[in-house]
């Protein structure tokens, strides 16, 4: 990890990409990380890097958003997949969906924290507002660790049990 503001958490994962350049020139590398032990939770985090490259062994190095992996939820290690290389002119050279690499184990709560998370504390309770003995609302509950003042919403969606939105 990278922490680029000083607080002991990490702003990016890098991940450098070994490439064998055939030929000189532009080149954009892709990828995905999902986690290398937890593969369900799905993507965690994209990112591109590219460079102007001489023909032999050169590296681009992937930087992906540590916000974003604390957002999820999800620790490491992690996997890169879904290694793309493009040209210049933006055609795929290069494609590996299989794990590239695998990156050493992270919590992550290594990472940089967003201006406001959830705690994952939640509640919810069913209310009768016309005293007819059945409920007429749901309220939802849930944990919120503000790290900057400010005003914030909380949006949500609720699902019935077949993972349709109500």
């Amino acid at each position: 990890g990278r922490d680029t503001t000083g607080d002991a958490k990490y702003d990016f994962l890098d991940i450098g990409v070994g490439l064998n350049v055939q030929t000189a020139g532009a080149y954009t590398v892709t990828g995905d990380l999902i986690g290398a032990n937890n593969p369900e939770a799905g993507y965690l985090a994209s990112a591109q890097g590219g460079a102007v490259l001489s023909s032999g062994s050169q590296s681009i190095t992937l930087s992906f958003d540590g916000r974003q992996l604390r957002q999820r939820r999800v620790s490491g290690p992690y996997a890169l997949v879904n290694l793309g290389i493009y040209n210049a002119a933006g055609e795929r050279v290069a494609f590996a969906s299989a794990p590239y690499t695998t990156t050493t184990a992270y919590p992550y709560t290594a990472f940089q924290p967003g201006l406001a998370e959830l705690t994952g504390v939640y509640s919810d309770a069913g209310v009768d507002t016309n005293g007819n003995g059945k409920y007429d609302a749901l309220r939802l509950s849930a944990g919120v660790n503000v790290l900057i003042t400010g005003a914030y919403n909380l949006v949500a969606t609720l699902y019935d049990s077949q993972s349709a939105p109500i």
